[in-house]
């Protein structure tokens, strides 16, 4: 029979059984692939409702996740300028999370609504950084997001403060980073006045002089640079040199990445 059939161009009914059998179980398996992922998705935002941050392995999107519910936390003490400081954070995740399949938009606004409980979404990221500058990035982000018109309200330090506090960091790496906002700031100002009178823009050259670059190179090459100086003063690379380099390198770190960030906003 199996002769038979192979003579008349028709594959075995046995091979053909099998063939459906592997294609039923692959849509088995993806449907219950995606009711897993949807129920787990349920569960986990019927605790964001109640103020619970979800206990999440660790992942891009997971840290993305808690990131945006801290800037719906910092929006929240501020009204006044929820809309520049709501799209500041927007265009943060944007730059720095681009692979993320997450709606930002849409998971902003729904912390906003339903926010967390400040010692949830830190207890996991006390338990997911273990080393202080990445925790020190995401109060970079929070100084950031309150400092989008120019100043900090007391309401909103006091709640830098306290983030600072529950993730287990120094105040002085806090009052490190807020300086560097507040004279970056205070440059800007002094900058859009000189531009109007001598249409020069010198917190451009400042910037590019932190970076160690000339006038006239591609946003690539400023790109390049910044990630060797970023591995070069990474203060990790400094935990056996002593506090004072360890310091040191937290300052050069900051000023980096301010000069970057404003690079990266002139020149894309």
């Amino acid at each position: 029979m199996l002769f038979i059939s192979l003579v008349v161009g028709k594959a075995p009914d046995e091979t053909e059984s099998n063939i459906l059998y592997v294609f039923i179980w692959l849509i088995l398996l993806f449907f219950i692939g995606l009711t897993t992922l949807l129920t787990i998705q349920h569960f986990q935002i019927r605790k964001w409702r109640k103020g619970f941050f979800p206990d999440m392995k660790y992942s891009s999107d997971n840290l993305l996740k808690a990131y945006i519910s801290l800037a719906g936390l910092m929006i929240r003490i501020n009204s006044e300028q929820s809309n520049p400081k709501f799209y500041y954070a927007i265009s943060h995740f944007d730059k720095k999370f681009p692979n993320s399949s997450l709606d930002f938009k849409y998971l902003l606004n729904f912390s906003l609504r339903y926010p967390i409980k400040i010692d949830q979404v830190c207890d996991w990221l006390n338990k997911h950084l273990k080393e202080d500058i990445y925790k020190l990035q995401v109060i970079y982000f929070m100084t950031g997001v309150s400092m989008i018109d120019g100043k900090v309200i007391v309401s909103e330090y006091k709640f830098l403060l306290r983030l600072v506090q529950k993730l287990k960091l120094k105040e002085s790496d806090f009052t490190s980073i807020l300086a560097s906002f507040m004279q970056h700031s205070d440059h800007k100002k002094e900058s859009s006045t000189k531009r109007k009178s001598r249409g020069v823009d010198f917190e451009f050259k400042k910037a590019l002089k932190v970076l160690g670059l000339a006038e006239g190179v591609s946003f690539q090459e400023v790109k390049k640079v910044y990630r060797k100086l970023v591995m070069k003063y990474h203060p990790d690379r400094f935990q056996n040199q002593g506090q004072d380099q360890i310091e040191i390198a937290k300052s050069h770190f900051i000023k980096i990445q301010l000069a970057y960030e404003y690079l990266e906003s002139k020149m894309n």
